[in-house]
């Protein structure tokens, strides 16, 4: 029977036990609020309904794009990196909603016998949560996925927008107005992808700092140095590329094109530090009545 609440409980289902450094895997804080306000089933709504938008609004997007250019080819979008910041934060709403819903109302997976029980033990939460490699990955992807969300919404206020206006925004009201829709495709290509993972840090997981932090920036700077090249590529494929400053033919020279490759690395770590922010100041929130209760114990009860 499903629960309001479900505990995190070491030592049952291949969790480590109370021995272990790590308390609970990711996978499984992945499906925790760590706000008691927040229960289980609240969380498994809520975060329905960002799988939902971000549906919506992807094939929203999705249209605008495809309609926006007609003098590129459509697959140019295979190397845009607003649609891949994009993919990943959907994916990862995606996949964490599977889990929360199946770790809610299905916790004893074996019952569920033929199609139905297939399609939920897929659902379900990884076997053997225990596995440090595993959980390596898992840590990484989230962190790429919020570094590469919040590098999107940098990248496309600070640098695009400000070098080509004409191009990125438009005219008149942004809401229900003339030219509304450009707007917000825009706004969710952009912005949106910063923002779902903002409250996913604050309030959807309870994971924690990872433990391995320079494997983690060594990690996410060779997958922003790995896109590079994977944009490159598809500049010279499609003739549009990603970034306008990717081209020597926008910017003066292939050596500026090689400062502002280094800037777009260089702002992966920062982004992964902005994120370890947002997980502490969490972990701040929600762990000060605790320490006021440890406080006032220590005044009024040890003395």
């Amino acid at each position: 029977m499903a629960r309001d609440t479900t505990p995190l409980l070491a030592a049952v289902g291949s969790l480590p036990g109370s021995n272990i450094i790590q308390d609970h895997p990711p996978f499984l804080r992945a499906s925790h609020s760590p706000w008691n306000w927040i229960p289980q089933r609240l969380l498994v709504k809520l975060r329905g309904l960002v799988v939902a938008y971000l549906t919506g609004t992807g094939i929203m997007t999705a249209y605008y794009k495809l309609t926006e250019f007609t003098d590129h080819p459509k697959w140019y979008l295979l190397f845009h990196f607003g649609v891949l910041s994009f993919i990943l934060s959907h994916f990862w709403h995606l996949v964490t909603f599977a889990w929360t819903f199946t770790h809610l109302y299905y916790q004893t997976v074996d019952d569920v016998d033929g199609v139905e029980g297939w399609f939920i033990r897929l659902m379900s939460l990884p076997s053997n949560m225990g596995n440090l490699r595993k959980q390596f990955n898992f840590t990484m992807f989230y962190t790429t996925t919020t570094a590469f969300s919040f590098m999107n919404a940098i990248s496309y206020w600070f640098v695009t927008r400000p070098h080509n206006p004409d191009a990125t925004s438009t005219e008149g009201p942004y809401l229900l107005g003339e030219g509304w829709f450009k707007s917000f495709a825009l706004f969710s290509l952009y912005t949106t992808p910063a923002i779902v993972m903002i409250v996913e840090i604050l309030f959807f997981n309870s994971i924690k700092r990872p433990q391995a932090l320079g494997a983690h920036l060594i990690g996410l700077s060779s997958l922003s140095g790995l896109y590079l090249g994977w944009a490159t590529l598809g500049g010279h494929l499609t003739g549009c590329f990603p970034f306008y400053w990717l081209n020597p033919e926008f910017v003066g020279s292939n050596e500026a094109v090689a400062a502002y490759c280094m800037g777009f690395v260089g702002l992966a770590p920062l982004m992964f530090v902005l994120k370890q922010g947002f997980i502490g100041l969490r972990e701040g929130l929600t762990n000060a009545p605790s320490r006021m209760r440890e406080v006032v114990r220590e005044t009024f009860m040890d003395n």
